[in-house]
């Protein structure tokens, strides 16, 4: 991912892995450093994961200060950038992070509008 531009926890950014661009939502998390407690819990590392009987946990997800998910994806249409949003997510924002978001998507339209003049 390549953040484009993030305000509080609301990013634009490219993904590399959904080959769109999308408005991220970050959160902290809280498993974030809490890899040894697991093991000490029982789980047993193997690789890159942790493991119990049933299932398992990427080492990955204790060493990220923050998460996140897909608020919105901006498609390219033959009329321009739309906007699709995940269910009612932004809806769900408080009115901070929608104030943030309201920031971020109008910031976003305009670089994408302004790299179809560069084409």
């Amino acid at each position: 991912m390549k953040i484009i531009k993030r305000i509080d926890n609301i990013a634009f950014e490219w993904s590399d892995l959904n080959q769109k661009y999308q408005i991220i939502q970050y959160y902290p998390n809280e498993y974030y450093g809490e890899l040894e407690t697991y093991i000490k819990n029982g789980y047993k590392q193997e690789g890159d994961v942790l493991t119990k009987p049933g299932h398992s946990i990427a080492i990955s997800f204790f060493t990220k200060k923050e998460l996140n998910y897909v608020i919105a994806f901006l498609d390219k249409t033959s009329d321009g950038w739309e906007m699709r949003t995940v269910g009612a997510r932004p809806f769900n924002l408080l009115e901070d992070q929608f104030d943030a978001f309201r920031r971020v998507s109008r910031f976003a339209f305009g670089y994408l509008e302004d790299l179809e003049d560069e084409d």
